[in-house]
């Protein structure tokens, strides 16, 4: 039987419509359109990088990062922007720290938005004799900063917030790490209310009395706080340390994780599912090198699957973000080798899909055009299709340029699309809206080291390519003009265009399986 399976991919310009494999079912055809770009330039004109960002319910979006102010070129500070989501600028407000501005160097890290559209920002800021603190900013949905809440942990020393999460009670939680008093660095959680309340903070200090750094947090659906990262441990590294609170701020429980070689192992993201799991990723040794590792937790704390992912260069594999699909499915992105070259290693997005009980379903790889790939965010949109965001080399002749490259695939893992952006540009966070819209922000290069805000959004639209099938032939339709149509025998060869092949193109269902795409000339 014939299954029609479209899958949209960049070949030849930004926008390059591609095709569907003989096989079962039909799947929904996608391009993405780069619809708008805003960037952002402080009022030094110099170095400003997007580090974060979240859209809200209907569809605005919302950016973040770390903008040299006014004073001099290390007076860094938060700079926070609402754009609808038409890609209209609403507000910008900034945040400079306490301290003197020759000293102050505020870095946005996170943010999120409430139901209300109201947005939160949280990172580091100095503050002078206590070093650099939590500062978490409240803006309302028009902009109007509404509370500012700076932490100074017990050992009156360096703090740096690092993620945020809001419940469905429109509290915020934020979490980092913080200097101690006789414990060194430890984990340092916090609950605010919706009006700024500190309602509760835990600090959590690792065996091996040492370094703890936490780097993600989530909210389940019972608005339990869970929080992830890095803590030493007796005698084993770094391990995993997972843990969960309930709404009060109560410990529920905590998982470390000590991987096989009993090396340093290092959590970098977390996510629940709809049923409470707990997903954890990041990068563990193996001996030798380092493999991606992704835990499932039940809501209770039991260890229900791990996974490793050791890739095809059998090297390095660092584990940067995760996320879940409506089914229950698990996704995981970052950078993994795949071999050596003159100049040095060579670095490929790797993605890769787990079943919600742990089953490995697929793996895909981005090679870009050179060696260096580095995939650093990760969305599952409403359509549950993935999409990853990072930095890939811009060409294979010329090193340490680089471009931001978006990539899709389905659930499924088909590849869908992929936008490399034209000027030299790193991609930091990803978001999608209620409509499957997606959003990227990083920053882009101006001239030397001078750096914008990037934010790009891209509409999804269908591709003018169509089929039926008449007796034992397939039939493909569409506009001739401009287009020309391709065939390989698998996603991963090379495409190649069908000799004279116009529409309706007509090929016999007794062929073995190919794969078809549609590039403008």
């Amino acid at each position: 039987m014939i299954r029609a399976s479209f899958n949209p991919t960049s070949v030849k310009s930004p926008v390059t419509f591609v095709c569907f494999c003989l096989s079962l079912t039909v799947a929904r055809s996608q391009i993405a359109v780069p619809a708008w770009s805003q960037y952002y330039d402080g009022p030094q004109n110099s170095t400003d990088q997007g580090t974060a960002m979240t859209v809200d319910r209907t569809g605005n979006v919302f950016v973040t990062g770390q903008s040299i102010g006014s004073g001099n070129l290390l007076d860094y500070d938060y700079a926070t922007i609402k754009y609808s989501g038409g890609g209209v600028p609403l507000w910008t407000n900034r945040y400079n720290g306490p301290a003197a501005p020759a000293m102050s160097w505020d870095s946005a890290a996170a943010i999120a938005v409430d139901t209300n559209g109201d947005a939160f920002v949280t990172g580091y800021s100095y503050g002078g004799s206590s070093g650099y603190d939590y500062a978490t900013v409240k803006y309302s949905s028009v902009g109007l900063p509404l509370w500012t809440n700076r932490y100074n942990g017990p050992g009156n020393s360096d703090d740096y917030g690092k993620a945020i999460a809001v419940d469905a009670g429109g509290n915020v939680i934020v979490t980092g790490y913080s200097t101690g008093s006789g414990s060194g660095v430890d984990y340092a959680t916090i609950k605010y209310s919706s009006t700024g309340v500190p309602l509760w903070t835990n600090r959590y200090n690792g065996p091996g009395n040492g370094y703890d750094q936490a780097n993600a947090v989530a909210v389940s659906t019972n608005d339990h706080v869970l929080v992830t990262g890095y803590s030493t441990g007796s005698g084993s590294g770094f391990d995993y340390a997972t843990i969960e609170y309930s709404s009060a701020g109560l410990p529920l429980w905590t998982n470390r994780y000590n991987g096989p070689a009993n090396g340093d192992d290092k959590a970098m993201a977390i996510a629940a599912d709809a049923n409470g799991n707990v997903l954890v990723t990041g990068s563990s040794t193996n001996g030798s090198n380092l493999d991606y590792a992704t835990i499932q937790y039940s809501d209770a704390g039991v260890p229900l699957w791990t996974n490793r992912y050791d890739g095809s260069g059998n090297g390095d594999d660092f584990a940067a973000r995760v996320a879940t699909g409506g089914n229950g499915n698990v996704f995981v992105t970052g950078a993994s080798l795949r071999g050596h070259s003159i100049y040095g290693d060579m670095f490929d997005y790797a993605t890769v899909a787990y079943s919600s009980a742990g089953l490995p379903l697929w793996t895909n790889r981005y090679t870009g055009v050179g060696d260096d790939n580095e995939a650093n965010a990760i969305a599952v949109d409403s359509h549950g299709d993935v999409v990853v965001t990072g930095q890939s080399i811009a060409s294979a002749s010329v090193q340490y340029s680089y471009v931001c490259a978006t990539v899709a695939y389905t659930g499924a893992g088909a590849p869908l699309w992929t936008n490399r952006n034209t000027a030299k540009s790193f991609g930091q966070a990803i978001a999608s809206d209620s409509e499957g819209n997606v959003f990227i922000t990083g920053y882009w290069v101006v001239a030397g080291s001078d750096h914008n805000y990037l934010t790009i959004k891209f509409s999804l639209v269908e591709p003018p390519l169509y089929f039926q099938t008449l007796e034992n032939q397939l039939v493909l339709s569409w506009n001739n003009a401009g287009f020309s149509l391709q065939s390989a025998p698998d996603l991963s060869g090379l495409f190649t265009n069908v000799p004279g092949a116009m529409s309706p193109y007509t090929n016999p269902r007794t062929a073995g399986q190919q794969f078809f795409r549609l590039v403008s000339d």
